[in-house]
């Protein structure tokens, strides 16, 4: 069964090498929606011994969403379960009320520059950070455009965030034109 996302599996299999490569006891995923991203982290924390928690708005986030049940459901099909805390609640009131130590963070919430900003300021220690969004073309998708967003870039660089950009795609899906791509700062 394949899990849903805007995602290929060469996203997933960068995910699940970062994991491998930085070795962190606890990796937070926000913005999980069906789990593409959850599972290769996961995959990688279970060989390696750590945990995901897993933060989301599920069924509360007014846009594109997927229910607590669903995710549940996908990743007790892929069997990694086991190493997943689920968390359904918005990411920056979760990172001030628990104060989470986390040592890699991935961040797809409909990410603009704002939100990683946000995200930037409520975090504790010095995690890895990976996100959805940094190139040209991701800051002009649709919905950036009609919502009039901060653009990831403009924003981290006025802000004096660097980050490196890891991969990025371009497709078509259902008439709508995609450019999922991944980042991480440096």
């Amino acid at each position: 069964m394949k899990i849903d996302s805007t995602y290929t599996e060469k996203f997933g299999d960068i995910l699940y090498k970062k994991v491998l490569q930085y070795k962190p006891k606890v990796i937070c995923d926000i913005g999980v929606l069906h789990g593409f991203s959850t599972y290769h982290l996961a995959r990688a924390a279970k060989k390696i011994g750590s945990k995901v928690i897993a933060v989301d708005l599920f069924e509360d986030y007014p846009f594109n969403h997927a229910t607590v049940d669903d995710f549940v459901d996908n990743m007790k099909t892929h069997d990694v379960y086991d190493v997943i805390e689920v968390v359904k609640m918005d990411y920056q009131q979760w990172f001030l009320s628990q104060r989470p130590k986390v040592d890699l963070l991935h961040l797809d919430a409909s990410n603009t520059g704002e939100n990683l900003i946000k995200l930037m300021n409520v975090i504790i220690g010095d995690p890895k950070i990976l996100f959805e969004g940094g190139t040209k073309n991701r800051d002009n998708v649709d919905w950036m455009i009609e919502y009039d967003k901060p653009k990831i870039i403009e924003t981290l660089q006025e802000s004096g965030y660097k980050f490196k950009v890891l991969y990025e795609e371009k497709y078509e899906k259902n008439g709508r034109t995609y450019n999922p791509c991944l980042s991480e700062m440096v």
